[in-house]
């Protein structure tokens, strides 16, 4: 099975929903935690308003790259043939 970065691109996609799902359910739910210290740094309630704008444009951002967007034909995205370029 061949691992292309299309598909790397959909595991970062997950990774960053479960972010997003996290600091909304943080915003609307979970005000009484927060601030949060974590280890030596404090997550407080203003960073958190920041990443509820942040998380959702990389995850909008990563689904038009993993699934939305066209392969190139120049570089033959998909096709397992390489481009060369003189």
């Amino acid at each position: 099975m061949k691992f292309t970065g299309k598909d790397a691109l959909k595991v970062l996609t997950g990774m960053v929903l479960s972010e997003t799902l996290g600091h909304y359910w943080m915003g609307i739910w979970g005000r009484e935690y927060l601030p949060m210290q974590i280890g030596g740094f404090t997550f407080t309630e203003s960073m958190n308003r920041y990443a509820m704008i942040g998380w959702p444009i990389v995850l909008f951002t990563l689904i038009y790259l993993a699934w939305l967007r066209k392969p190139s034909v120049s570089t033959g995205e998909g096709s397992g043939r390489v481009a060369v370029t003189r």
